[in-house]
């Protein structure tokens, strides 16, 4: 994901787990993202489990080039509603619509699915950046709202969410 507002060509798939952190600030108040992007190896999937624990925000990332990762998205949606937090935002990505040429995924079954599911659907391009920050504005305002409705209790340790008042 494009999360440092730079995209590499040469980037590896991920093998293991990256962290990338980002502050975002919305309505005078602050939220510092920490996002884990986990290797999608199932034999690896203890580590990625424990990534889930604490999430605000879980992120499924599909490729809109490949139609067998679209294929494989029910398998994340079971791992994330079985090991994270309960409301945690859902947000379903399709990634890669700078090479629509080679889209395999139609944007339609892309937000069918996401409804299905009852996630927020995005599609974007890490390499172009398009519709990145209006994705991280977006969640922002949905973690916010979680918090002021109670949903995402910021005093428990096991959050991972600490929310800080700008001056």
């Amino acid at each position: 994901m494009r999360w440092e507002n730079k995209f590499r060509e040469e980037h590896q798939k991920t093998r293991g787990i990256e962290l990338g952190t980002k502050i975002i600030n919305i309505n005078e108040e602050q939220i510092n993202f920490i996002l884990w992007d986990t290797y999608s190896d199932e034999r690896l999937i203890q580590i990625t489990r424990a990534c889930f624990r604490g999430t605000a925000a879980a992120f499924i990332i599909y490729d809109v080039t490949r139609r067998e990762s679209f294929e494989h998205l029910d398998y994340w949606v079971y791992e994330i509603s079985t090991y994270g937090p309960k409301d945690a935002v859902a947000v379903l990505i399709g990634n890669k619509v700078d090479i629509e040429e080679e889209r395999k995924v139609l944007f339609e079954e892309g937000q069918k699915f996401a409804n299905d599911h009852q996630m927020i659907y995005f599609e974007t391009s890490a390499k172009t950046g398009l519709n990145i920050e209006n994705l991280i504005n977006f969640v922002s305002a949905e973690i916010l709202t979680k918090i002021r409705n109670g949903q995402i209790d910021i005093e428990a340790d096991s959050n991972g969410i600490k929310l800080s008042r700008l001056k």
